[in-house]
């Protein structure tokens, strides 16, 4: 799954894998872990990548080894476990490794687990638009997957999505929409506010919801987005999405200076 950072990819994979009937997960009481998730850690070398792995699977290791027993350690209790799913996130810290000196081990080591006879174990990677240059740079990898990619939000393709999810939290809330709040104006603010990805623009939709039950108020309005994105950026008004004019002009992306003579950072 390849989307850009904070389009939710990582918790839409987590929340299919956690909620899937046909699949359990590792536990302390549960020997079998049909399922295994784990950040790719930095620097995503073939030694630091098995070691990860194992840790996931309920196996660190607590002496040095080297690559060729590690990995030889993954096969095995992947097998013990009864593993079906790894899941890597950030999976395009990969494609760094494969520009490295030992540039195919890092990726075509994982990679061998899909198609071992003993115990094949199938990859889910998600990470950002870099993932497809990796995925494209190895045409085994790229024949065994199926890419999902997660677009930009807007107001103009997705009206009604937004709309619904919004209505769902305020009744999940027991709050209701303002009689003066447009959400055709609204809306629009939020999601460039949200950068125009799905998951920061759910966690900027709960901010106010949170904002309106702190304040104990039964009705949720556009000051209530305001100040949640305040306390979330200290930005003024003038460069609030929810409040300024000219709002489609801010650049959510950035922290802003606040100091007299400071210029945004």
């Amino acid at each position: 799954m390849i989307g850009a950072s904070g389009s939710g990819k990582s918790t839409i994979v987590e929340r299919l894998l956690s909620r899937h009937p046909g699949l359990q997960r590792p536990g302390q009481s549960n020997e079998i872990a049909e399922t295994v998730e784990l950040l790719i850690p930095s620097p995503a070398t073939l030694k630091h990548v098995g070691l990860t792995m194992l840790t996931a699977l309920g196996y660190p290791l607590k002496r040095d080894r080297p690559s060729a027993y590690i990995w030889d350690q993954v096969r095995h209790f992947l097998k013990l476990r009864k593993t079906l799913f790894i899941h890597l996130d950030e999976a395009q810290d990969l494609y760094g490794a494969t520009r490295a000196i030992r540039q195919d081990s890092a990726v075509n080591t994982p990679k061998t687990l899909m198609n071992q006879k003993d115990w094949p174990v199938g990859l889910i990677l998600s990470g950002t638009p870099e993932l497809a240059r990796l995925i494209n740079s190895d045409v085994q990898l790229m024949r065994r997957l199926y890419v999902v990619i997660l677009p930009a939000v807007s107001w103009a393709t997705h009206p009604k999505e937004i709309t619904i999810i919004f209505q769902g939290y305020l009744a999940e809330a027991r709050l209701e929409a303002d009689g003066d709040l447009d959400l055709k104006d609204f809306l629009p603010r939020l999601i460039h506010a949200g950068m125009n990805q799905f998951g920061i623009i759910l966690n900027l939709l709960l901010d106010g919801v949170e904002e309106a039950l702190r304040a104990k108020d039964c009705t949720v309005t556009i000051r209530h987005y305001a100040e949640a994105y305040r306390r979330k950026v200290s930005c003024p008004p003038s460069l609030n999405p929810f409040l300024a004019a000219d709002w489609r002009a801010i650049a959510p992306s950035r922290i802003h200076d606040l100091s007299p003579d400071g210029d945004d950072i």
